[in-house]
């Protein structure tokens, strides 16, 4: 009796063994990071070539906030990042990028939609449900998630002192409890009924973004102020003289920023303005390029070949300068896009009619000059 139990335990082992092996195999092919299965990760520099691949003109900017992350990843160096740089520069695309490469939930929020507690609007503390709900509420994937505040710069306090604030600096406050590192009890509302999690926001990046429009008048101050006293006369080198025009902690807290929440960052970020140069490159090489869309799915789906000068990549981006010089990639977005609205529509009318288009110049200013043939 024993030698049969032993023989059939040893059948029921080598089965389950073949079984699992063959599991972990089929699973390993469709999730390469469930164990089983070695995947190496990201190193800085695969992530930053991965970024800038998409973002143009802040190379120095993207090296920045990938450090930052990296050293939060792997020293358990956490930073809190506020990006300050006008509308379509980069902010949240260079976040979304770094949260893509490295796998980390990531989430997006308007500052604009949260409000002090127990006022009309949205509580800061959604923002730890709506992380867990992007990392499928695994807990500790979303305590080591990114999340995006967006228009920060919009909550700076109120110049009208005669009002009760409840949309800036009491969501300054709010904001502080999860910086700050500590452990905050949610309810989630399920339908097999409520759960208690008790977040630690420790190991959360939380990266601040805005554009901060008239800060520049609050820099020249500064700087003009500092001449005034004397320290104009000082030798200074020109990376010395560069780095006093960036945005400090002291021009955040005269703009409306509590001097609380400001000193609560440890790293300030400021984009480069976008120039005609670092536009042309966007239209051109950005893995997001929305001519290089427009391009390409002309090309897969219809098998039309699209045919332009260096002279109307350069019209477009004046174009967009002309209009507006502060929207940056989202003006070359508006403007290829009205390019292109007549070509799509005389192709969709007639398929399989055409195998080339030419754009012609002047195009940017009138979309039907071009060429169907």
């Amino acid at each position: 009796i024993l030698d049969k139990r032993r023989k059939f335990a040893m059948i029921k082992f080598r089965f389950f063994k073949k079984g699992k092996n063959e599991l972990a195999t089929a699973d390993t092919k469709k999730n390469p990071r469930i164990k089983g299965k070695v995947v190496k990760d990201p190193t800085v520099t695969e992530t930053e070539k991965f970024i800038m691949e998409t973002v143009k003109g802040q190379d120095k900017q993207v090296r920045q906030i990938v450090n930052a992350e990296y050293k939060a990843s792997r020293y358990k160096i956490k930073s809190n990042v506020l990006i300050v740089g006008k509308s379509g520069t980069g902010k949240t695309e260079i976040l979304k990028q770094l949260a893509k490469k490295t796998g980390k939930a990531c989430i997006t929020i308007d500052a604009n939609d949260y409000t002090e507690e127990a006022y009309q609007g949205l509580s800061v503390s959604d923002i730890v449900v709506k992380l867990l709900a992007a990392a499928n509420y695994d807990v500790k994937k979303a305590e080591n998630g990114i999340v995006i505040i967006d228009e920060i710069d919009k909550k700076a306090k109120s110049q009208d002192t005669t009002q009760r604030d409840v949309s800036g600096k009491g969501v300054q406050d709010q904001l502080l409890k999860l910086v700050e590192g500590k452990v905050i009890p949610i309810i989630l509302r399920r339908e097999d009924g409520d759960e208690m999690v008790h977040f630690n926001t420790e190991q959360v990046m939380f990266y601040f973004a805005g554009a901060f429009s008239g800060i520049d008048e609050i820099i020249k101050k500064r700087l003009k102020n500092k001449s005034a006293i004397g320290f104009a006369t000082e030798t200074k080198s020109e990376k010395q003289i560069e780095e006093e025009k960036m945005v400090n902690e002291e021009d955040l807290a005269e703009y409306g920023l509590e001097r609380e929440f400001v000193g609560r960052i440890d790293l300030i970020v400021q984009l480069n303005d976008l120039s005609e140069d670092v536009l042309e490159d966007i239209l051109l090489n950005s893995k997001n390029s929305k001519l290089k869309k427009f391009v390409g799915s002309l090309q897969v789906k219809d098998g039309i070949t699209t045919h332009y000068t260096p002279g109307i990549i350069k019209a477009i981006v004046k174009k967009v300068k002309k209009e507006n010089s502060t929207t940056g990639a989202r003006g070359l977005s508006k403007v290829v896009t009205y390019v292109f609205d007549d070509i799509m529509h005389e192709v969709m009318a007639n398929p399989g009619k055409y195998s080339d288009v030419v754009l012609l110049d002047g195009i940017e200013e009138d979309n039907t000059r071009y060429i169907l043939k």
